[in-house]
């Protein structure tokens, strides 16, 4: 089964709202971290929060497609009526 158009564009738009959140506030959480002192975050600090934001993004784009799909049935059954 392959999904709608409004499904696809649900999840696109979740999934750029999310990185144009997540990405300055990961970037700025590891620039923090950083201090005067040391030569920037850890290689772990920066491989665990950009998989963070990975994942998180993949949900809100999974979010916002389910929610698109939802408004697309409910203006289906509402208009059958």
């Amino acid at each position: 089964m392959r999904p709608q158009r409004t499904t696809l564009a649900g999840a696109v738009i979740g999934g750029v709202l999310a990185i144009l959140f997540l990405v300055p506030v990961a970037f700025a959480v590891l620039m923090l971290r950083s201090t005067s002192d040391s030569h920037g975050a850890a290689t772990g600090a920066w491989v665990v929060v950009w998989i963070a934001v990975v994942m998180v993004v993949a949900g809100a784009a999974a979010a916002g497609g389910a929610a698109a799909a939802l408004a697309t049935r409910l203006v289906r059954r509402i208009r059958r009526r």
